[in-house]
């Protein structure tokens, strides 16, 4: 997961995202007992002029994994190893837990978890 949050940072930094949140079993792990998982499920906001449109694509925050050695497996992003799932959250549909997520450090990159309880 070290490998991927600077990356994810460094995406919002360029405007490929707006924000995103670490979800799924991963994000469990703040809260819970370890569970074994696979991989890791992030939810993404899309710059506004993304988010509008009929048909969403990840191709550019794709194409920037791929140049900074990530693999497409599926639907994955494979970064370092660890397959990575990119979720975009359409803006209408936003949990209030992404917007309102506290940020974490991880290796001196903040980081964004969605929160188990409500806001």
């Amino acid at each position: 997961m070290e490998a991927a949050i600077p990356l994810l940072n460094e995406m919002v930094t360029r405007g490929l995202l707006d924000s995103y949140a670490i979800g799924g079993a991963m994000a469990s792990l703040f809260y819970a007992e370890p569970v074994a998982t696979f991989d890791l499920d992030v939810f993404v906001l899309l710059p506004t002029a993304h988010s509008d449109r009929t048909i969403v694509t990840l191709e550019p925050q794709i194409a920037f994994l791929r140049e900074h050695g990530a693999v497409q497996e599926g639907e994955h992003v494979v970064i370092q190893g660890l397959p990575v799932q990119i979720l975009p959250r359409p803006e209408p549909h936003v949990p209030a837990g992404m917007l309102n997520s506290p940020r974490m450090k991880c290796d001196g990159g903040g980081w964004l978890r969605e929160r188990a309880e409500p806001p």
